[in-house]
């Protein structure tokens, strides 16, 4: 009865773990992948490659071939192992068509009494949150722009009505103002459309 009940427990928890959205790599104390869910295998596109018992420089040898800039994947993709505490973060582009962006978080196992297993890879594919975050920017950078034309004219107009020492004529003066009123205007929608951006990035 224990070793079905051990069983029954081991099988939900693979289930689990082979059900999740991310990536799941884990790495023993003697440095050999041991472990890698399904999800994993198709982020990282290995295919095939059956990377159980490798050395873990050998996986991270394999992610970097696959990488766009392996001479910079591989040794930021070691020295991700290197840092002591925290969940350190790298985000790799994996070559190929489409070209994919993969977050690697890397944790530390611990048993229940606190000593420690080995270590873990969290793999996420981040590549249409770059993009987004690329596009906000982008579009910021923009309205940025555009918003200073119409501030330039508003203080422009504004100064030359406020210059006491130069006579305008009424029809001069209703022109200026009515600028200042249409560029008022146009600030105004900008100022809209940058809140519905906000609006959108909140889900709202």
């Amino acid at each position: 009865q224990l070793y079905e009940r051990l069983r029954s427990e081991q099988a939900r928890l693979e289930s689990v773990v082979q059900s999740i959205n991310e990536g799941l790599v884990l790495v023993d104390l003697d440095e050999h992948v041991v472990y890698v869910n399904r999800q994993a295998t198709a982020l990282l596109r290995l295919g095939d490659v059956d990377c159980l018992g490798e050395a873990v420089q050998t996986f991270v040898g394999c992610i970097a071939r696959e990488s766009t800039d392996p001479s910079r994947v591989l040794p930021e993709m070691l020295n991700l192992d290197r840092t002591s505490s925290g969940f350190p973060t790298l985000d790799v582009q994996l070559a190929g068509s489409p070209a994919v962006t993969i977050r690697f978080t890397r944790f530390v196992v611990y048993d229940s009494r606190g000593a420690r297993l080995g270590r873990g890879y969290l793999c996420r594919d981040v590549t249409s949150d770059r993009t987004v975050d690329a596009m906000k920017t982008e579009v910021i950078s923009l309205v940025s722009h555009e918003l200073r034309t119409p501030l330039a004219l508003i203080r422009g107009y504004a100064s030359a009505l406020l210059d006491g020492s130069k006579s305008r004529s009424p029809a001069l003066r209703r022109e200026y103002l009515a600028t200042i009123d249409s560029e008022s205007s146009r600030l105004d929608e900008l100022v809209r459309k940058l809140t519905d951006i906000s609006r959108l990035d909140q889900g709202v």
